[in-house]
């Protein structure tokens, strides 16, 4: 896999975890 590839994949998780802990802190 490129690089750039798995920092997209990586940063991708990173947002839905993110947009996870919101949902649970309102």
């Amino acid at each position: 896999m490129r690089t750039v590839t798995i920092i997209t994949i990586a940063t991708i998780k990173i947002l839905k975890i993110y947009t996870t802990i919101q949902n649970r802190k309102i």
